[in-house]
């Protein structure tokens, strides 16, 4: 398919080292998520190269040439533009995806940290004695103290987790400013669309002072942002599955994608 058709043009390329069991699974729904935006862009040029064929078949009855579908190959036309016109809706989706990927990626790298390290817990970490009793294992309640920690940083902006991972590991969650900046921007819009249906509110500005929107605009995406998403956060995840894995001996396999699906 030609990038001046597509809605949006995919990643080359999957994870390029061994990852750890949370890299992997962060890879293998990544390349899902990929998959499935290939697969949209497919169909619709499909479904308007078929009714562009079904447009140019001759007929013996004048009759119906006024039934004869009309060619495709304008921007105007066609299943293209039908899926361009819900763009928003299609990237609000791979946004909110690709986010939430990343977020369980560090909540499950935190849990198997903390599985091989468990002095990494401290004595502030605190669970309800109810909570505690439905687990039968030590590694379902480090599991479950993790993913809570990294769900409730969440709300608080991906600031507070890159401190929180860097004060509990010793890790740098991103080792380049500007990255950890647009990731941080990010998840505040991925917080906006999932819990203020993407309309700018006070909590979204005090957060990102310097985003250029008002109160009460919606945001809108394009696809050099949605693509920018998918790719900043495939390197910072190698990147720090790669500094995890080494400093605290993380098992690592090629399990998961190498190759991620793209437009062509």
């Amino acid at each position: 398919m030609s990038n001046k058709t597509a809605l949006l043009t995919c990643p080359k390329h999957g994870p390029t080292r061994p990852l750890t069991g949370p890299g992997s699974k962060f890879f293998i729904s990544y390349s899902e998520v990929v998959a499935f935006l290939v697969f949209v862009n497919e169909m619709a040029t499909s479904i308007d190269k078929v009714i562009d064929i079904l447009g140019t078949v001759p007929t013996d009855d004048p009759s119906k040439v006024k039934d004869k579908p009309t060619q495709l190959s304008t921007a105007e036309l066609g299943a293209r533009a039908e899926l361009r016109s819900h763009q928003q809706v299609f990237f609000q989706m791979l946004l909110c995806r690709f986010i939430d990927n990343f977020v369980a990626y560090v909540s499950d790298l935190l849990a198997a940290v903390l599985k091989t390290k468990p002095e990494l817990l401290r004595s502030q970490e605190t669970i309800k004695l109810d909570v505690l009793l439905k687990y039968k294992t030590m590694e379902e309640v480090v599991d479950h103290l993790a993913e809570e920690k990294v769900h409730e940083l969440s709300y608080q902006g991906m600031r507070k987790i890159s401190e929180y991972i860097a004060d509990r590991l010793g890790l740098d969650l991103f080792v380049d400013a500007v990255k950890l900046d647009a990731v941080v921007e990010w998840l505040e819009i991925r917080n906006l669309i999932v819990h203020n249906r993407g309309v700018v509110n006070r909590i979204f500005l005090s957060r990102l002072p310097n985003y250029k929107a008002k109160l009460g605009d919606t945001i809108s995406l394009d696809g050099k942002m949605i693509y920018g998403t998918s790719d900043v956060l495939s390197e910072v995840v190698q990147s720090l599955d790669e500094r995890a894995a080494v400093k605290f001996g993380l098992p690592r396999s090629t399990a998961g994608p190498t190759e991620i699906p793209r437009t062509e």
